[in-house]
């Protein structure tokens, strides 16, 4: 059996956070767990990208885990976009897991990333869908 470890974890804190973007969020993130783990960006071989929203609000319903990674600055690994309503960030952890066992990866990083306050309130309502 193939041992993980979570080698860094980075958390933005909860809030509206109407000055900053989906991806400003998941830069942040990405370089608090970069930092935690000690490491750089060229140590990670594989992106499993976790949101619910994210096309709904945001406009991105084809690849928002690639323009994710790209933006904080993860380029030239596989990127995986995973959307499994609340269950996404668990879902994004597990295949960031199982990549490492399967030997696809030796370091893997999992982010989700939910941004709900966008400026068109209309798209906000459950009504409106």
């Amino acid at each position: 059996m193939t041992q993980v470890y979570i080698a860094g974890v980075g958390m933005t804190p909860f809030g509206r956070h109407l000055d900053k973007s989906i991806h400003d969020l998941s830069s942040q993130a990405v370089a608090l767990a970069l930092r935690d783990a000690g490491a750089t960006a060229a140590v990670i071989e594989a992106v499993f990208f976790s949101t619910a929203t994210n096309g709904a609000l945001q406009g991105q319903h084809s690849i928002p885990g690639p323009i994710a990674a790209r933006r904080a600055g993860l380029s030239g690994v596989p990127v995986f976009s995973v959307e499994n309503a609340c269950a996404s960030g668990s879902s994004a952890f597990n295949l960031a897991v199982q990549a490492i066992k399967a030997g696809a990866a030796d370091v893997a990083l999992a982010l989700g990333a939910e941004k709900m306050n966008v400026a068109d309130k209309a798209r906000m309502s459950v009504e409106n869908r």
